[in-house]
């Protein structure tokens, strides 16, 4: 394993470790906003891109920048909205932490997914590291399949080649 492989275990420990903290409800709720953010993202990032011509040349730079910018609308949208179910969400028993986890767990595999798919935008995975990563390769599959789901302009830049 080398270091990409090692973050990429933090990170899902991290999200892994919220899900044990925050419990099953709340995790649940997050993990379904990071989905819904990438839907949203790809679903209106081609049309979001067309107000970036001004600004961004480049026209993969301009579908990173939207779908991006579209995710974190979406998720701090949704956070708001977590917080001010508040109470609602945050009572847990030892076995919704145990079921938090693992949706943490969950949501670390959707955004670990998100960073590679943002990964195939740019020319990372003609790197070195990237083929000897051991992790990256499931997720790169994730994204391979998912290709057909999402707006071709984002799909057709993807390159893992």
């Amino acid at each position: 394993m080398i270091w990409v492989d090692y973050a990429l275990l933090g990170l899902l420990t991290i999200s892994a470790i919220m899900g044990l903290l925050r419990g099953f409800r709340v995790e649940v709720y997050a993990l379904l906003i990071w989905i819904l953010g990438v839907c949203v993202s790809c679903i209106f990032c081609s049309e979001l891109s067309i107000f970036l011509k001004d600004f961004i040349s480049d026209p993969v730079l301009k579908i990173a920048v939207a779908f991006l910018g579209l995710l974190s609308f979406t998720l701090v949208v949704g956070s708001l909205i977590g917080y001010l179910l508040g109470e609602a969400l945050v009572r847990t028993d030892f076995l919704g932490r145990l079921l938090g986890v693992l949706m943490g767990g969950m949501r670390g595999l959707v955004i670990v997914s998100v960073l590679v798919l943002l990964a195939g935008l740019t020319p990372m995975p003609t790197e070195a590291w990237w083929h000897e990563a051991q992790l990256i390769f499931p997720f790169q599959k994730i994204v391979l399949r998912l290709r057909d789901s999402i707006p071709s302009d984002l799909a057709r830049n993807i390159n893992y080649e």
